[in-house]
């Protein structure tokens, strides 16, 4: 038994109400009612993992899906057989991890992180206290709160379920308060009730420069498709950066300097601010768009590149 695309998609979670709608395998947008219901058909996790893909991708819910179903996850990944337990318990990573966040009415998101520490890591698991906070795009806090996470425990944030003005874009900061923890990053998936795109974060995760690999030109332009920008400093100050639309043709650029104040967002309509100017400016080309952060690549901004079908109403989203 397989899983189909179009069954992946028919049933993958645009709303988290509760418990078996956690996301459990972010590769394939898998919950924990999905994966219970697979396992019941097929009567093992080895099964559901042939079926499903679970635990087959980045390899990083295998000690959830262990957890889940109380049975030892296929070990077609593991390294090393023999594992030395109890002396390899922290695990490397960020305590401190930092995210985009869109809540607009239409476009929403949810953020996830799991307390577990990986089998072959040691039998160190406990439960851990964690803060998080809500920054606006001014990198004003929204919210802040403290909670403790039990040990294989997921943690979800899902703006549908806050009270907060919109349209919001800005942060989401969670700190994780111990050495050996099981999260290093956290995953985030923006949706709506027509689509569904993740991707997951740690904490410094912005590069100096990016370019954005999609030419448009006037054709692209007048099509149902907008780009949008999220840009994020992450950071303790200010960054100075530049947006640059390059026509492939001649390599001539139209730039726009500006910069982000600590822990401030933009959210950017690339369509309508800057490739319109541009071919307003050369009607005949076609241009890409590169966001240059002026600083290293320890202390650049994080910069994401939503796409928005109009007609279908559908979001895809790249953190580059």
């Amino acid at each position: 038994m397989t899983l189909s695309e179009s069954e992946r998609l028919e049933t993958a979670p645009t709303q988290c109400s509760g418990e078996e709608d956690s996301l459990v395998c972010y590769c394939h947008r898998l919950t924990t009612g999905m994966l219970k219901s697979v396992h019941a058909k097929l009567g093992s996790l080895k099964a559901v993992e042939d079926a499903t893909g679970a635990g087959k991708a980045c390899t990083g819910c295998k000690v959830i899906l262990q957890s889940l179903f109380g049975e030892a996850a296929s070990d077609d990944y593991h390294l090393d057989e023999s594992p030395v337990v109890g002396s390899t318990c922290k695990k490397p990573g960020n305590r401190l991890m930092k995210g985009f966040i869109v809540a607009d009415g239409n476009l929403e998101s949810t953020v996830y992180s799991s307390n577990g520490i990986a089998p072959q890591l040691g039998n160190c698991d406990a439960d851990t206290p964690i803060e998080y906070l809500l920054l606006d795009h001014r990198g004003v806090p929204v919210l802040h709160r403290k909670s403790t996470l039990k040990t294989n425990q997921t943690f979800v944030f899902d703006t549908r379920k806050e009270d907060f003005p919109r349209p919001f874009y800005g942060q989401f900061m969670l700190i994780f308060g111990r050495s050996n923890y099981g999260a290093s990053r956290f995953n985030i998936y923006w949706g709506n009730k027509n689509s569904v795109s993740a991707t997951h974060e740690n904490s410094n995760t912005g590069r100096p420069r990016v370019v954005l690999p999609l030419a448009v030109d006037r054709k692209f332009l007048a099509g149902s498709s907008k780009i949008h920008l999220g840009l994020m400093n992450p950071h303790q100050a200010t960054i100075k950066f530049s947006i640059t639309a390059r026509d492939l043709d001649t390599q001539g650029e139209i730039t726009w300097e500006t910069e982000l104040p600590q822990y401030c967002s933009m959210w950017v309509n690339a369509s309508d601010y800057l490739f319109k100017p541009a071919l307003e400016a050369r009607p005949d080309s076609r241009f890409v768009i590169e966001v240059r952060s002026k600083t290293d690549m320890h202390n650049a901004i994080s910069v994401y590149f939503f796409l928005h079908n109009q007609e279908n109403d559908l979001w895809t989203v790249n953190h580059l």
